[in-house]
């Protein structure tokens, strides 16, 4: 990727992810259980399941976090005399299954 289209990228994933963590979370785990004499107290898993799913809050943070790594990776492949080599993707197919064993197992438990 071009770094003129790289760090704009970047800049643009991390304030999403800031963002998100710390204004759409909380603000879903308050809005969890709803507001006002209907409410109900959860906790647990209940309570983490209903806030990370509150807005899809929680795979947005996912995704974000991927994608900020990934662009971090693929800035870091500057090396010996400032010439820039070939990024290598043989590292992405254990992230990827890393992550789909982790839907699973979390689709297993809270389902």
């Amino acid at each position: 990727m071009a770094p003129s289209v790289n760090r704009p990228l970047s800049a643009l994933v991390d304030a999403l992810l800031l963002m998100s963590i710390f204004c759409c979370a909380p603000f879903a785990w308050i809005l969890r259980d709803g507001l006002g004499p209907d409410s109900i107290s959860t906790s647990g898993f209940p309570a983490i399941k209903a806030a990370f799913m509150t807005f899809y809050v929680g795979p947005a943070i996912l995704l974000l976090t991927g994608l900020h790594f990934l662009l971090r990776h693929m800035t870091k492949s500057v090396k010996d005399g400032g010439t820039r080599s070939k990024p290598s993707f043989y590292w992405l197919w254990p992230i990827l299954l890393f992550a789909f064993l982790t839907l699973l197992a979390s689709g297993l438990l809270f389902g």
